[in-house]
Parts: structure tokens; C-alpha cells; sequence
């Protein structure tokens, strides 16, 4: 591995707590710990301190998942200028961005979450996820965007369409992964659940089209920007939508069907729909896929990813 891999100081330090948590060598970790307070100079003492986190991050073998995965990316990762590994605080803060500075310069920035990082199977999965998506990022077959095409039909229409895109890139990047036994199988189960989900606009044909796509060879980002934005025509099906069923008048995606009662939605979910849509009213109807995702919001308290 020729690019050079960096840790950030906290991760390194909750890392090491994590993984001497109810383990044998803890007594050995305080005993050494409570040694450095002897040195009174704050700047000295910090620098101890980082040292010796250091020196325990590498004595518990905890870049050991990293290294694992860094290693089958790289043929990719090696033109990187840098690797760092960051701290995430949540579980959806984790994972990998891309960084390009110039036509062959290029940044891999991770988060993980410290508990993440001491499960060696967890850590893996994730790494090998995210690398994969960066390596599709990468390659210029791919042809990767970093911005969706934007609609003049709302903001709903594009968080759609960029939820469906994710669902996609995952299945197909999972997909992958199982094929060649790098993730486990069970993670198929998984994935099919949020792809009918995100499409139930595929109603019986959802099954189908995931298994092409999770079976199927990489999709480039511009068929997965088409299959997200009309996957009817994506996934080459005859339009199933009823013409007069029409389309939702927030997302303007089809649908076959219609929340059942929209005037019946929570008063604070009905303000989240007008304060993005002011001329909506609930005779207009939402679709049931809309209707979730204010509901979420609601939930939440802040807009959907």
C-alpha cells in the first residue's frame, strides 16, 4: 500500500478504550496510563498521552480490519495522496467520501465509529462497502457524478430520487461483494427488503429486478440515475400504471396508489408538506411513499437524507 494512511487522534484513543473494555491487559493500560500525569508540563503531557494511545492502538492489532481491506483495494487506492481515518459519532455518520483535487489527485476520507472499528467483521463490511463505492467512483467507465440531476418539480421529487439512487448503488454494490465472498449472503435479504421498499411502484416485478441487479453486472451512474428517475422504462417494463392512477403531486413520480386520508396526517406532518409544497392541499392526495417520508421528518425533526 503505497498511500500513506492516517488516523485521527480521537479515533485512535475511543478505540483503544473500546477494545480494552473488560479485557485482561486493562489493568496493564490504567497502571501505564496514571505514570504520564507525572509529567507537569500540559504540551509534554499531551504529546505522552498521544504516543501512548498510539502505541496501544498498534499493540491491540486494531488497524488490522483496515489494512485487510485497504489491501484489496489497492491497485485503486494507491494513486491516493492520502487515507485518513476520522471518528463518526453515529452509525449513519459512518463512511467513505472522495476527495479530488485535480485530474489524478485524490483524498479518501472514512469515518467509523470506534466501536465499529474493535468488531472486526462489522469493520470489514463496512470498509469493504464504502471502498467499493469509491473505486466505482474511481473508474472512469462508471462515469460518476458527484451532483443528481435537480427537478423543477420540488424538493420531495429530489430527495426520491436520491434515496432510489442510493437503494441502487447499494444493491449493486452488495451484489458484488457477495459474488465474490467478501460480505455475507445473508446481506441479500437485506438490501431486497429496502429495494421494495424504495420501488414499490414495481409492485409484482420488484423481485425480478432486484435479482438483476444484485446478480447483474455493474450498472454505470447514469443507468442508475434513469432506473431511479422512471424505473419502469429503467428496468425495460411496460408502463403498469393505470393512466388515470396519474402521478403524485409532490414526488411527480407515478403511482398506483394514494395515501388513503391525507387530511388525517398528523397537523405538524400536514405543516412539513406545506412549508416544502404551499399550494398542496390534502384533497390533491400524496402518494403512500411521500406520506412516510414527512411522517419521518416529523419523527426526526429535520429533513430526510
Amino acid at each position: 500500500m503505497t498511500a500513506p494512511v492516517e488516523f485521527h487522534l480521537r479515533l485512535v484513543e475511543e478505540a483503544v478504550w473500546a477494545a480494552i473494555l473488560g479485557q485482561r491487559v486493562a489493568g496493564t493500560f490504567h497502571r501505564e496510563r496514571e505514570r504520564l500525569y507525572v509529567e507537569t508540563d500540559p504540551e509534554a503531557r499531551e504529546r505522552l498521552f498521544a504516543r501512548f494511545y498510539s502505541g496501544w492502538f498498534e499493540r491491540l492489532d486494531l488497524a488490522e480490519p483496515i489494512t485487510a481491506a485497504l489491501r484489496e483495494q489497492e491497485t485503486v487506492l494507491a494513486a491516493a495522496r492520502r487515507i485518513l481515518f476520522g471518528p463518526a459519532t453515529t452509525e449513519t455518520r459512518e463512511g467513505a467520501e472522495l476527495f479530488v483535487a485535480g485530474p489524478g489527485e485524490f483524498s479518501v476520507v472514512v469515518t467509523v465509529r470506534p466501536q465499529t472499528l474493535v468488531d472486526r467483521t462489522a469493520c470489514l463490511t463496512l470498509l469493504r462497502r464504502e471502498l467499493l463505492h469509491i473505486a466505482d467512483m474511481l473508474d472512469p467507465a462508471f462515469a460518476y457524478e458527484p451532483r443528481l440531476p435537480a427537478s423543477d418539480v420540488g424538493p420531495a421529487h429530489d430527495r426520491r430520487l436520491q434515496e432510489r439512487y442510493r437503494v441502487l448503488w447499494d444493491c449493486s454494490v452488495d451484489g458484488r461483494l457477495v459474488r465474490i465472498g467478501l460480505i455475507d449472503k445473508a446481506a441479500r435479504d437485506e438490501r431486497r427488503r429496502e429495494f421494495e421498499r424504495a420501488f414499490a411502484v414495481l409492485a409484482d416485478a420488484a423481485g425480478a429486478c432486484f435479482d438483476g441487479l444484485f446478480r447483474g453486472p455493474r450498472p454505470t451512474h447514469p443507468e442508475l440515475v434513469t432506473i431511479a428517475a422512471d424505473p419502469e422504462a429503467g428496468f425495460g417494463l411496460r408502463p403498469s400504471v393505470a393512466p388515470s392512477s396519474g402521478r403524485c403531486p409532490l414526488c411527480a413520480f407515478p403511482t398506483a396508489e394514494h395515501e388513503p386520508d391525507p387530511a388525517s396526517l398528523p397537523a405538524d406532518t400536514l405543516s412539513l408538506i406545506a412549508s416544502d409544497f404551499p399550494s398542496w392541499r390534502p384533497d390533491l392526495g400524496l402518494c403512500p411513499q411521500c406520506a412516510d417520508l414527512y411522517r419521518a421528518r416529523r419523527l426526526v425533526g429535520s429533513p430526510a437524507r
